[in-house]
C-alpha cells in the first residue's frame, strides 16, 4: 500500500494505480477504503474494466445487491471498446448463473467471454458445466473442450472434464504421411490383385 501510495503521489492520474490500492484495502477487508479509491479510479477513467469489476463485487458481496452489481457490470460493457471485455462478460455471466438464476443470459455472457479469451480455462470450464447443468447440452460442452485442447496449452481440469463426457478420444486422427499412403495403396493393389486371381 505504501508503494501505492508512492507511485500515486508521481502519477496522481492513473487509474490502475487507484483501482490497485483499492484492490489492496478491499483484500484486507477494508470495504469502504476500498470504494473510496475505485471511486477516484472511477473518476478518472468511468469506464475501466478492473474498476468495475471491483465495484460490482463490492456491491454483491460487501452489500448484497445484486442488481446495483448487475447495473456496474452492465455500464461496462455499453462501450465501444470494452463491450467484449472477458473479465466483465466472465462475472456478469457469474452474476447472472448464480445470483438472478437467469442461465439463458449466463450463457450468453460466457459465450463471449470465451471468445473474447479463448485461452483462459476457467472461462470455458464455468460454461462448459453451465451448458451440461442447465441445457444438457453435452455434445456442445465435448466439442468446445476437444476444441480447446486441440488449440490451448494442455489443462488438467479441461482434460479431466473432456475424458468425463467422452472417455473414448474424440482428439482428430493425425493425417497420414506419404509413405503411409504408399503403403495403404500398395495393400489396396495387392487385395485387387488377389480377388482377380480368384475370379
Amino acid at each position: 500500500i505504501l508503494y501505492l501510495q508512492r507511485a500515486i503521489a508521481i502519477e496522481p492520474f492513473s487509474a490502475p494505480l487507484y483501482h490497485q490500492l483499492a484492490d489492496c484495502h478491499y483484500a484486507e477487508g477494508e470495504y469502504e477504503r476500498a470504494f473510496q479509491f475505485i471511486e477516484i479510479a472511477l473518476s478518472i477513467n468511468e469506464h475501466y474494466p478492473e474498476a468495475l469489476s471491483l465495484l460490482a463485487r463490492y456491491h454483491l458481496q460487501v452489500k448484497g445487491n445484486a442488481q446495483a452489481a448487475l447495473e456496474v457490470y452492465l455500464k461496462g460493457l455499453d462501450h465501444p471498446l470494452h463491450g467484449h471485455n472477458a473479465l466483465l462478460l466472465e462475472e456478469a455471466g457469474d452474476l447472472y448463473a448464480h445470483s438472478l438464476q437467469d442461465y439463458e443470459r449466463a450463457r450468453l455472457c460466457y459465450e463471449k467471454a470465451q471468445a473474447s479469451a479463448p485461452q483462459k480455462a476457467d472461462i470455458l470450464l464455468k460454461y462448459c458445466h453451465l451448458l451440461i447443468e442447465y441445457f444438457h447440452d453435452q455434445h456442445k460442452a465435448i466439442e468446445l473442450l476437444a476444441k480447446f485442447e486441440q488449440q490451448q496449452a494442455s489443462n488438467a481440469a479441461v482434460s479431466a472434464l473432456l475424458r468425463q463426457l467422452a472417455p473414448v478420444s474424440i482428439a482428430p486422427t493425425a493425417p497420414q504421411t506419404a509413405e503411409e499412403e504408399e503403403e495403404e495403396e500398395d495393400d489396396e493393389d495387392w487385395e485387387a490383385g488377389g480377388a482377380d486371381s480368384d475370379d
